[in-house]
């Protein structure tokens, strides 16, 4: 009589079961993305899910973005890390005094108004530009000082 084939084969991760006093408490993919030079196994886990196939579910996207190239283990970015990025791109494309300008909004406005625990919810103006609000007229709530202070009434937007 044949074997009865196995669910995964190598390479494909797995289903762990968390148990407590012999109960099973959650579930949790785990997939092994490489070997560090030592020949250490290096792996990647999910967070837990109470159904197992949630926990199946998380296995089938960690393995499809493993085969894509995203980096599983990669740490989060930090916001400024990503602006960053961001400034670098749209240095290619745009103008040098345009990626001023961003440069200066980033450094003025953005990155203090996050730092200080801001979040889109509790800034008014960021939080109507990102829900489709009209921008000109959120802009116009916001004083943007003239990052040159070439222009006559360096002040706010509506004085020019």
């Amino acid at each position: 009589m044949a074997r009865k084939p196995r669910g995964r084969g190598n390479g494909e991760g797995t289903v762990i079961t968390f148990k407590s006093k012999g109960k099973i408490i959650g579930y949790a993919a785990e997939m092994t993305i490489g070997w560090d030079e030592a020949g250490k196994r290096q792996k990647v886990r999910s967070s837990r899910f109470k159904l197992r196939t949630d926990a199946d579910a998380a296995l089938v996207k960690m393995r499809k973005q493993h085969e894509q190239g995203v980096k599983l283990d990669a740490k989060p970015q930090t916001f400024e890390d990503y602006l960053e990025e961001w400034i670098e791109g749209i240095a290619l494309v745009h103008r040098p005094r345009t990626v001023v300008t961003y440069q200066w909004a980033i450094d003025k406005h953005i990155v203090p108004a996050w730092q200080g625990g801001c979040t889109p919810h509790s800034y008014p103006d960021v939080a109507e530009i990102l829900q489709g609000a009209d921008a000109q007229e959120a802009r116009a709530k916001v004083d943007w000082a003239d990052p040159y202070g070439d222009s006559p009434g360096a002040g706010a937007v509506g004085e020019r």
